[in-house]
């Protein structure tokens, strides 16, 4: 469906969701992981240059640019930018081997907290399952911020009226 219509954000962000997912979830090899985060990326990345056209190298920009690009998004660009957001981060766990991918984490981060501005209640409350996670990830002696972590997963179980289940399965594992 993709193929045949190339500039259809909803379709785009809707493969990237999908290959993301199947990727996280059901595939055990790394080398594959990783093709299918970058498929799911690859969707995501047209998805917000077809939604603002600006956005296009958003990925090589430097921090500070990046900051400003994300100023430009609104509630109407949240879906974008989430499928963005989640895409980017499943690419860098797939690459967690890779440091210069790791070091992509605080633009991810950054993608995700304005989603979270704009439309905290997008996809159930998962936009602030990924914010939980990404302030789990270090323990408190290093930077983490469990406390903030647990605020986030608490907002997307109320959210989803607990019915987030991925939401409940993460906070119990982190």
């Amino acid at each position: 469906m993709i193929r045949s219509d190339q500039e259809n954000i909803g379709l785009l962000i809707s493969g990237s969701q999908l290959y993301g997912s199947y990727a996280s979830v059901f595939v055990d090899k790394t080398a594959r992981k990783i093709t299918l985060s970058n498929r799911a990326f690859g969707y995501a990345d047209r998805a917000m240059c077809l939604t603002k056209p600006q956005a296009c190298n958003a990925k090589t920009m430097s921090y500070p640019q990046y900051e400003q690009l994300l100023k430009q998004f609104t509630k109407e660009d949240a879906d974008a930018l989430f499928a963005y957001g989640t895409a980017w981060a499943g690419m860098v766990q797939a690459n967690s081997a890779d440091w210069n991918a790791v070091a992509e984490l605080p633009k991810v981060k950054a993608t995700i907290q304005r989603v979270l501005e704009l439309d905290e209640m997008i996809s159930n409350g998962d936009a602030h399952v990924y914010m939980g996670v990404m302030e789990s990830l270090l323990p408190a002696a290093m930077g983490g911020k469990p406390q903030l972590a647990k605020e986030h997963f608490e907002m997307a179980l109320k959210i989803s009226n607990r019915k987030n289940l991925m939401a409940l399965l993460l906070y119990a594992e982190k």
